[in-house]
């Protein structure tokens, strides 16, 4: 592009950004509409519809007088979210996508947010691997309003406020002490994102664990109540044919089932929840 594109606001009904809108609905319907009909029971679970009131920015890309590209941030309940972030099929590729992104984050760290967020579908490719690459993280669940369709994905970028804090943009501009204060606090974000991290692997295993759990139960329970219970009536165990099959059994797996219940107990004093519990009800 021989002009350069530039970063506006807009409101949420101009109609440059509606037309993006129905260009992007335009593309994805067949995707999407293919995907529902092969997979039925996920039939009317994704519902992008919200309230214009939640929105607080809308971002248009311009490229001389061309809308090439918009961008929104909503406020939900309990975070702030990035939606709608679309560039013209015709524009694709020459970093548009990436300048919406790095304006609407700045716009969310002047609100104050440290995190923002960002739902998407599997399906769409190109977009998840622009976010990945820009250092969003897909978290492992869920978060309201959005329920399980089979293709939904959520994200997450911590300290989205980072760049703009960059001491490099210009060092002669910051005293000896003020470097060293913003060097520590690079350090505390980034370890702060590490913390965060390591705490949504050890949910992830958390919920393996009581998986493995619940799947064991009924074993377990005829080990305890029905195999045990027959004991009493032979003075041997061994006596019964089937009883050294159930013995390796419970060599195979009962020792594993107590360990993990035991980890169960140990992680409940630490993990009083898993984060997107209380969505995924909703």
């Amino acid at each position: 592009m021989s002009e350069q594109v530039r970063i506006i606001r807009a409101r949420y009904d101009d109609p440059r950004v509606t037309a993006l809108h129905a260009e992007k609905d335009a593309e994805l319907e067949p995707r999407y509409s293919a995907y529902y009909a092969a997979h039925p029971e996920y039939q009317g679970r994704s519902d992008e519809a919200f309230d214009p009131e939640t929105i607080l920015t809308v971002l248009l890309a311009v490229h001389g007088n061309t809308a090439v590209g918009t961008v929104m941030l909503r406020a939900l309940p309990d975070r702030l979210e990035v939606k709608r972030l679309i560039v013209g099929k015709k524009y694709r590729g020459r970093g548009i996508a990436t300048a919406l992104m790095q304006h609407i984050e700045r716009d969310a760290a002047a609100r104050g947010a440290t995190e923002l967020y960002l739902h998407t579908g599997s399906l769409q490719h190109d977009a998840i691997a622009l976010y990945e690459k820009t250092g969003w993280h897909r978290l492992p669940y869920l978060f309201a309003p959005y329920k399980d369709d089979g293709v939904s994905q959520c994200y997450v970028k911590h300290s989205c406020h980072t760049k703009a804090m960059n001491i490099n943009a210009a060092p002669e501009e910051h005293t000896p002490e003020q470097k060293a204060a913003l060097e520590r606090l690079s350090v505390a974000q980034e370890n702060l994102v590490k913390s965060r991290e390591a705490y949504e692997k050890a949910v992830e295993g958390l919920e393996a664990i009581k998986a493995y759990n619940e799947a064991m139960k009924p074993l377990m329970a005829y080990y305890d109540n029905g195999w045990l219970a027959d004991v009493t009536t032979t003075e041997s165990i061994y006596e019964r044919p089937e009883a050294a099959g159930e013995d390796e059994i419970w060599d195979m797996h009962g020792g594993q089932f107590e360990l993990m219940r035991e980890l169960l107990a140990i992680s409940s004093e630490f993990f009083t929840r898993v984060p997107g519990e209380e969505e995924q009800e909703g």
